[in-house]
């Protein structure tokens, strides 16, 4: 019986290491689609929050201010809600988004607050007013991005309306 030593041909090696290479790079890509993935998947949930965020916000500020003694406007840029007394004109609270900073600024019973909202990318005010119906919307742009073989933005948009009792808004 001969004593041969038994051990791996070249060519072995050369497969062993192509397979290998071929599931590592399976692995990286795995990793980076389902980074990707959760990516989305946190901006989706972000821009949920900030607009459930703004939502609350939004009808409260509306809801604080409507009385009588009050009108609402909206400044030049319509990215401004301004609440007037009926007195003398002078402003009691507003609320403003700056796009660029992407900060809500707000008064709610006589203190400043402000909001950072990443995910909204424009909030536009405006008014509607022919007696009965009295009503401020706000409208919230924002992008929305679709996964799939390639990834998409949509530039897409909402409204929120809300009816006010007492206060008024300029008519015309």
């Amino acid at each position: 019986m001969l004593n041969k030593k038994q051990g791996s041909t070249l060519a072995e090696l050369v497969v062993v290491m192509a397979v290998v290479g071929i599931m590592s790079m399976m692995v990286v890509s795995f990793t980076i689609i389902v980074n990707s993935w959760v990516t989305l998947g946190t901006k989706r949930y972000q821009l949920v929050g900030d607009s459930e965020l703004l939502s609350s916000v939004y009808h409260s500020f509306v809801s604080a201010n409507d009385s009588t003694n009050y009108y609402f406007e909206i400044g030049e840029t319509y990215n401004e809600l301004i609440v007037k007394r009926k007195s003398d004109g002078s402003v009691k609270a507003r609320m403003v988004f700056d796009s660029e900073e992407k900060l809500l600024t707000y008064d709610l019973n006589g203190e400043e607050a402000v909001l950072r909202l990443e995910q909204i990318d424009n909030v536009f005010f405006g008014l509607f007013g022919n007696e009965p119906t009295k009503m401020v919307y706000c409208t919230v742009d924002y992008t929305y991005v679709t996964p799939g073989k390639k990834i998409r933005e949509q530039q897409k948009s909402y409204e929120m309306v809300v009816s006010l009792r007492s206060a008024t808004v300029p008519t015309g």
